[in-house]
């Protein structure tokens, strides 16, 4: 069991075969767990999908973006898709800049979701998603196959989001960046099994480790 509060970013953590995916697509509604219950503010998350949806979002390791358009039409695109029909076009326009901004992309708002660097077009799924204002965010390894940098950035920008009052939930296999900017990680090991939920700092203390990067060599140790 564990618990997440508003505004805190939490990182799953584990080798393959420990049941990162299963335990996300789960606690977002994509799935129904075998065993167990799955609470948004104190609310049964599957026994009232429908009524909750709207207030989360899953943010997938592909871009499902349409790579013709450019970066603030597809955002266009998206609100006009997803946002209250009674929105004035001032109110469109507005909440696509605003977003645009969020995800640092307004000086890339004409270029074609195409001609965008990795990092960037990570940035574009996510602003995507952001567009309708949900208050918890599913990561499912949005920084897969970006390099460091661009990992480090992405993983400031989840913590920028946690820090203006949103509750993020990431998948990722890089470690590099999960102690400056994670709240709390849940460390899974093979067989599916909760080995450690807290923070960076007393899962160091815990597995005994001076870099949280050492902790996959640590879950080979039964």
């Amino acid at each position: 069991e564990f618990v997440l509060d508003p505004g805190e970013f939490l990182c799953i953590l584990g080798p393959s075969g420990s049941g990162k995916s299963t335990l996300l697509n789960v606690i977002s509604g994509r799935r129904s767990a075998t065993s167990g219950k799955v609470y948004v503010n104190g609310r049964d998350l599957h026994g009232n999908f429908a009524a909750l949806k709207q207030d989360l979002s899953v943010v997938p390791q592909s871009s499902t973006l349409h790579e013709t358009l450019t970066v603030e039409q597809s955002f266009r695109f998206t609100s006009e898709l997803r946002l209250p029909a009674d929105l004035s076009q001032d109110e469109l326009r507005a909440t696509v800049a605003s977003t645009l901004e969020t995800v640092g992309l307004t000086p890339r708002r004409k270029v074609r979701i195409s001609q965008l660097s990795g990092g960037q077009l990570k940035r574009a799924g996510l602003g995507g998603e952001l567009l309708s204002e949900p208050s918890l965010l599913f990561l499912d390894e949005v920084t897969s196959g970006l390099d460091e940098h661009s990992d480090g950035e992405m993983m400031r920008l989840f913590r920028e989001l946690a820090n203006a009052g949103k509750t993020l939930v990431c998948i990722t296999h890089n470690l590099a960046h999960v102690e400056a900017n994670c709240h709390l990680v849940a460390i899974l090991t093979v067989g599916g099994k909760l080995a450690f939920y807290g923070s960076p700092t007393e899962a160091k203390a815990y597995f005994q480790l001076e870099r949280l990067a050492e902790i996959y060599a640590k879950l080979n140790n039964k």
